[in-house]
């Protein structure tokens, strides 16, 4: 489980600020340096933010299992798929709609 994948499903349960340096370590690839000096805050206190992030998005997928449930989903999805015709419409409707 990688945390950009948490961070999509549950990254609206942080903080503004927690998200904002999660978006900043792990979308925009910056270090803990130049988050600090873009913050104003100590590498330190970054490091222990986003450490403390990371077990909040952990600890909401081990509560709602919802990359579990979306796993299964998805190949129950594939499986109909494969019957082509309307099933297969259905399914790709209900892809998209899993993926908003």
């Amino acid at each position: 489980m990688t945390i950009e994948r948490l961070y999509a499903l549950y990254g609206k349960l942080l903080t503004e600020k927690r998200g904002e340096l999660i978006e900043m370590f792990y979308e925009l690839d910056l270090s803990l340096g130049e988050i600090s000096s873009l913050t104003g805050l100590s590498r330190q206190a970054v490091s222990d933010a986003l450490q403390k992030s990371r077990r909040a998005l952990a600890e909401c997928e081990n509560k709602l299992s919802l990359m579990d449930k979306f796993a299964r989903a998805d190949k129950v999805i594939g499986e109909i798929a494969a019957l082509g015709g309307e099933p297969a419409r259905l399914a790709a409707q209900l892809k998209d709609i899993l993926e908003e």
